[in-house]
């Protein structure tokens, strides 16, 4: 074979081998750049993308679970000496797992403000959705409180007709303080009478709530610094 010949066939070779090469490279260099450029693509710039956990109510379809981040102020039914004493203020944190396209399952610890007392009751829920946005959800729980303000055993039904903003209605007991007389040494002591009331207001979830708490919280913050300064 003419030497010609074997130098043309060798760079032949050689042209091959190297366009072989770089077409791996570009290969690999796709398989390992089309992941991560999907991935800004589906989380960031499409909103609608479906996640692992919210931070808003949302069913099945955009994600598996949820957290519960509410803030909610009602008016009770009851006769009350200070405009405060019937208003009640919930705070609630928890979480939810979708089970199915429209049902969502879990409990939350909720904070419940009544005359005056501070109350927590841990929280069973049950949410039923209609399409992305609307939804029904009850809950039932046990406010830990031997003292007045709601007591025992409460319950709520909510509509929303938003994610983040809801109505809700609901019973709960509220213990009233009362003085007692006795016939018999002591002759005075504290009595709590206890009666089944019924309660609505409305309220915000997810990054609204979470508003709320950060308020509520400065508010308290502001009202102990000036009490703190009127005992000095």
């Amino acid at each position: 074979m003419r030497p010609g010949l074997i130098a043309a066939l060798t760079a032949l070779l050689f042209a091959a081998c190297a366009l072989s090469a770089r077409s791996a490279r570009s290969e690999e260099t796709r398989s390992i750049s089309e992941p991560l450029a999907a991935a800004p693509r589906d989380t960031l710039r499409d909103p609608n993308a479906r996640k692992h956990v919210a931070f808003t109510p949302a069913p099945l379809e955009r994600c598996d679970y949820w957290i519960v981040m509410e803030s909610a102020a009602s008016q009770v039914n009851i006769e009350a000496d200070d405009w405060l004493d019937d208003h009640m203020v919930r705070n609630s944190f928890g979480v939810m797992k979708n089970v199915s396209p429209r049902r969502s399952l879990g409990g939350s610890l909720d904070l419940w403000w009544l005359q005056g007392t501070i109350a927590a009751a841990p929280t069973v829920r049950a949410r039923q959705w209609f399409g992305r946005r609307q939804s029904v959800e009850a809950s039932a729980g046990w406010v830990l409180n031997d003292r007045d303000g709601a007591v025992g055993p409460i319950a709520c039904v909510r509509y929303s007709p938003l994610p983040a903003v809801f109505v809700e209605g609901g019973v709960c007991q509220v213990a009233v303080e009362s003085y007692g007389w006795n016939p018999t040494p002591p002759y005075f002591d504290f009595r709590y009478a206890k009666s089944t009331r019924a309660f609505g207001g409305v309220g915000l979830a997810g990054a609204g709530g979470a508003i709320v708490w950060i308020a509520e919280a400065g508010a308290i913050v502001v009202l102990g610094v000036m009490l703190m300064g009127m005992n000095d």
